[in-house]
């Protein structure tokens, strides 16, 4: 299967990163993975789902961990 792949507007419509912040985080090797097709930057709508999750916080649960 294809994966469906998002470019970096698209990315930032739907995260609230900017494009500007998109290539400075790739460039430092941090951020959101992505894909390499040519001179073109893609991003996986999976990786991307993916990265907001993981990023998720649930106030409250911080907290009790520190503890």
């Amino acid at each position: 299967m294809v994966p469906v792949l998002l470019t970096e507007k698209q990315v930032e419509a739907a995260t609230g990163v900017p494009v500007a912040s998109l290539k400075t985080d790739r460039s430092r090797g941090v951020g959101m993975p992505y894909v390499k097709l040519g001179r073109r930057v893609r991003y996986r709508a999976d990786d991307i789902a993916a990265f907001i999750t993981a990023n998720t916080v649930t106030p409250g649960k911080a907290a009790a961990q520190a503890n």
